[in-house]
Parts: C-alpha cells; sequence; structure tokens
C-alpha cells in the first residue's frame, strides 16, 4: 500500500479525516516521510499546502475549501497532520542535529 499511494494520486492526499491520522504515521513508519511531508504541502488540491495557498489560516472542513452546507473552514478532524510534522519532522531534525 505505501508504495501505491504517491504514484497513483500523484502526490496528492486520497482519504478523509480517518485517513488524514493514520496515512501519513504509516508512510513514515515505512521509511517514507518525505512522501507524506509531499502529499500535505502540495500547492494544488487536495491538500493542506492548497488550503494555505488559498489564504486559510485554520484547516477547513473539505479539502476544496468550500466548507459543506454548514460552511465550517475551522475544523479539529484534519488536524492529526499538526502532530505528526511536529513529531515525525521537528523530533528528527532535532535528532539529527546532535
Amino acid at each position: 500500500m505505501t508504495c501505491q499511494i504517491p504514484f497513483q494520486t500523484d502526490n496528492h492526499l486520497d482519504f478523509g479525516c480517518l485517513g488524514a491520522q493514520y496515512v501519513p504515521n504509516a508512510l513514515a513508519a515505512h521509511g517514507r516521510a518525505a512522501v507524506a511531508y509531499s502529499m500535505l504541502t502540495q500547492t494544488t488540491p487536495p491538500s493542506y499546502g492548497w488550503q494555505i495557498v488559498r489564504g486559510a489560516t485554520t484547516l477547513w472542513e473539505t479539502w476544496d475549501g468550500t466548507g459543506s452546507q454548514s460552511g465550517l473552514l475551522n475544523h479539529t478532524f484534519f488536524g492529526d497532520v499538526n502532530a505528526w510534522m511536529m513529531k515525525t519532522i521537528l523530533i528528527n531534525s532535532y535528532e539529527n542535529r546532535n
């Protein structure tokens, strides 16, 4: 699975709120943290990077930023990416520095 995801989706996200918690962690656990990072930071949709390019300062409810019928543009379901970046990127940077 970890080898197929980036190639089938052109390094774009192809999961919902539950996958947002597990896919980056699974990729990192199998030595593919760079692939997970690339998927999360793409500047074309669907991605977190695209939300940032569009001016997001919170996590949107939908990948395209249109919001749902409720129009939520401040949604925590996709929030595990923050923990993943802290755990994977910052800790690895610190450990590699020493």
